[in-house]
């Protein structure tokens, strides 16, 4: 399946409040404070260890990755430390509503 989403049609944070703003007549004041406060929010649970799972949309996690020595360097100070990374996996209900094109 090829995708018919442009790499170049990205949206920055601002468009897509402007977006949300118009189609829901939200003011823009009060959508930035809701938007800062649930992804302030969210990224403060998952650091703190929970997976947030927001039904119908997905799950949002950390996955833990082992450090590893840099290839070519003798400097074992050079070695990749144990990290993490945010990782969200989308819900079944969400690929259904993707997959029909239905996203309403």
């Amino acid at each position: 399946m090829t995708s018919s989403v442009n790499k170049n049609d990205k949206l920055s944070r601002k468009e897509f409040l402007e977006i949300v703003s118009m189609n829901y007549k939200i003011p823009m004041k009060e959508l930035e404070k809701s938007y800062n406060a649930i992804f302030s929010s969210l990224v403060n649970e998952v650091l703190a260890g929970r997976n947030v799972c927001l039904t119908g949309i997905g799950l949002f996690y950390l996955q833990k990755h082992k450090g590893h020595s840099v290839q070519f360097k003798k400097d074992s100070s050079k070695a990749v430390k144990d990290y993490d990374v945010l990782k969200f996996s989308a819900s079944y209900t969400l690929h259904r509503k993707i997959r029909s094109g239905n996203l309403r």
